[in-house]
């Protein structure tokens, strides 16, 4: 009985020494004992963190997820950097009780327009305790992209868009997508009654809750609209049609989100800020313990 138990720890030894650790998800249990075994090794690390796939597309969500081997009073700084080592975001995330954290990326914007291979990178308290992992990000126009007949330009913060839409008694004049009022404005120039056909990209604007899709509000020229419809729906993109009066100026779609989340401006501001804070606790950190 002693050697069987021997030759079994022996066995488990090896294969957490031999074992890979490619797996995407350290924390989704499986059938596999020594797989297992070998995952609750990896949780044992400061600071962990994963995603579901090495190779996304431009406009594509990221799923980032993470785990912690202990709890600090202190969130996990996520760091974003781009092909040319480039900063393209940064983000506070605060970690549950269960020592996990996740957050969702939106792989779109002028931060985002290098085709190539990105890092996340996570840390957890001193910039030693930190993890990262890295994803291959296709698809990205590079250069600004000039919109197509059967599209609009719906301008951001420094980014250009193109919608495909269809419009009858007007002409749209300009175009502009708010990410602090999560919704896009039209100014029209209208001859008589008409409709305008959308097909909205999900990445540039969205109508979410807890429970799935919600409807758009549209108001046109400040007043709430009543003759509008949404006709077809899918995982890209959401088409919605408005009916509107003649001598209509601005049209405008309310969603929940709208891109972009951070300018290229609010950026550097938020990098020199958490870049502050993670300075100002570390002194103080080593204050207390010169004190003591």
């Amino acid at each position: 009985m002693l050697f069987v138990a021997t030759a079994f720890v022996a066995i488990i030894g090896m294969t957490q020494a031999y074992a890979a650790s490619d797996k995407a998800c350290p924390l989704c249990e499986t059938t596999d004992l020594y797989e297992n075994i070998r995952d609750l090794r990896e949780i044992d690390v400061p600071v962990r963190v994963w995603i579901e796939r090495n190779l996304y597309s431009y406009g594509s969500d990221i799923q980032v997820r993470g785990a912690v081997a202990n709890l600090k009073d202190m969130p996990v700084t996520l760091k974003i950097t781009g092909p040319q080592n480039n900063v393209v975001g940064i983000q506070q995330i605060e970690v549950s009780e269960d020592k996990t954290f996740q957050t969702t990326l939106k792989a779109v914007g002028s931060l985002w327009n290098s085709e190539g291979v990105y890092t996340i990178r996570v840390q957890y308290g001193s910039y030693e305790t930190n993890d990262k992992v890295t994803f291959e990000l296709v698809g990205a126009p590079g250069t600004p992209i000039e919109c197509d007949e059967n599209q609009i330009t719906v301008m951001g913060e420094g980014d250009k868009y193109c919608i495909t839409h269809e419009i009858s008694g007007a002409v749209v004049k300009n175009a502009r997508v708010s990410s602090s009022a999560y919704s896009i404005l039209l100014q029209l120039n209208t001859k008589t009654d008409g409709s305008l056909l959308l097909s909205i990209p999900r990445y540039i604007l969205d109508a979410k809750s807890s429970t799935g899709d919600t409807p758009f509000i549209v108001t046109i020229d400040d007043e709430s609209a009543v003759d509008y419809y949404e006709p077809y729906s899918d995982d890209q993109s959401r088409t919605l049609v408005i009916l509107f009066p003649e001598y209509t100026e601005q049209i405008e779609i309310i969603g929940t989100y709208a891109i972009p989340e951070f300018g290229t401006l609010v950026m550097i501001i938020l990098t020199i800020a958490i870049a502050s804070i993670v300075a100002i606790s570390a002194r103080t950190k080593f204050n207390v313990l010169f004190k003591y």
